[in-house]
């Protein structure tokens, strides 16, 4: 038996269509339509060709498929009205990467997400500082791994969509567990604006819906990686862009929420923001910021596969999902195996993920 909403997961993890499938494996968009709703059994050797098109093997097509959450329940962050068929391919990637981590989770143990819940975005910000032990009115040193250091699970996509950022929800792997998604391809401070933000959604909007949610998200990241005493404390209203950089280089966000928050909080007044703002398009650093902020990737979940699998990490994967080898090497590629210390984040020091193991022998 195969499960029709697996060849489904398979094509959209390559974002084809039915029809291009179909042409790929030499049969018509109706048969592949007919096989996905669970209609019709594709022979051996079509199986076999749907497979190779899409890097799994045909035993992924007979694993019951991961039941626990559906795309409405994602709170996409996304820079232009979303793509149905990039939507469709970072949700089957989650749904790989999730199921995975359960599967992984059978053996190893993860702390307990240690997260807040409130709906007011600077007191939901302070409340969450607060909760992960993070200095009220200093820096953010490492975003995302501090998350994991207590209980989050943070993913990166190994595609880099043109019309989404990142995304986040709680689900059902070793109790509930908050997870963020980011999209391949981010420089250092979008990404953590973009950490912040769906942590903003993890805290403020769990099980709840907000016709505001977008900027109450956005005002949870500026008061988390901005908090108001901080700002007080280090601009003043003679801000210019100059300072801002420095700043930037310090607190590893960017030039424009720099700026912004400056603004929001009345350090500055209205019209040195729009004088501001008018500076940095004229420089062209609304795409492209000087100051380059380091990347920070998550660790936890390459880690995990390493515990459980050993040197040969890519292939084990690989033989537990019942995929090619090729898919499980982009799946792990944007992680870090071990932190490098300064090499990564300029000398800040990790935090500890908590991982420990009881594996079965």
């Amino acid at each position: 038996m195969i499960y029709g909403e697996r060849v489904k997961q398979a094509r959209e993890l390559h974002q084809f269509t039915q029809a291009q499938l179909g042409g790929i494996v030499g049969i018509k968009q109706a048969a592949i339509a007919l096989v996905e709703n669970d209609k019709r059994t594709p022979s051996p050797a079509v199986l076999q060709a749907i497979a190779e098109a899409t890097k799994v093997k045909a035993a992924f097509f007979k694993e019951r498929p991961f039941p626990h959450f559906e795309p409405g329940s994602l709170s996409y962050r996304s820079r232009t009205k979303i793509r149905a068929v990039e939507r469709n391919q970072v949700h089957q990637f989650t749904k790989l990467f999730v199921e995975q981590t359960q599967t992984m989770l059978a053996s190893l143990s993860l702390p307990r997400p240690e997260l807040p819940v409130w709906y007011e975005p600077a007191i939901a910000a302070g409340l969450t500082r607060a909760s992960l032990g993070i200095d009220h009115q200093g820096p953010l040193p490492h975003a995302i791994n501090l998350l994991e250091h207590h209980g989050a699970v943070v993913f990166r996509l190994p595609v880099a969509p043109e019309t989404i950022d990142a995304f986040s929800t709680w689900v059902e792997i070793d109790g509930e567990r908050p997870i963020i998604v980011l999209s391949a391809g981010l420089a250092g401070d979008r990404i953590r604006s973009n950490v912040a933000h769906e942590l903003g959604h993890l805290v403020m909007h769990k099980g709840t819906e907000s016709p505001d949610a977008e900027r109450e998200a956005n005002d949870f990241a500026a008061a988390f990686l901005l908090p108001e005493e901080l700002m007080r404390r280090s601009v003043s209203d003679q801000l210019n862009l100059t300072i801002a950089s420095r700043l930037k280089s310090r607190w590893q966000v960017s030039i424009q929420m720099i700026v912004r928050r400056a603004r929001d909080l009345g350090i500055i007044p209205e019209k040195r923001y729009r004088t501001l703002f008018k500076q940095i398009g004229a420089r062209g650093w609304r795409k492209n910021e000087p100051v380059e902020v380091p990347l920070e990737r998550p660790r936890v979940y390459r880690q995990m596969a390493e515990i459980l699998y050993g040197a040969d990490v890519e292939f084990e994967m690989a033989e537990s999902l019942n995929i090619e080898r090729s898919l499980a090497q982009r799946m792990l590629y944007e992680y870090n195996a071990a932190f490098r210390g300064a090499q990564d984040l300029r000398g800040t020091q990790p935090y500890r993920t908590g991982l420990s193991s009881h594996i079965n022998n």
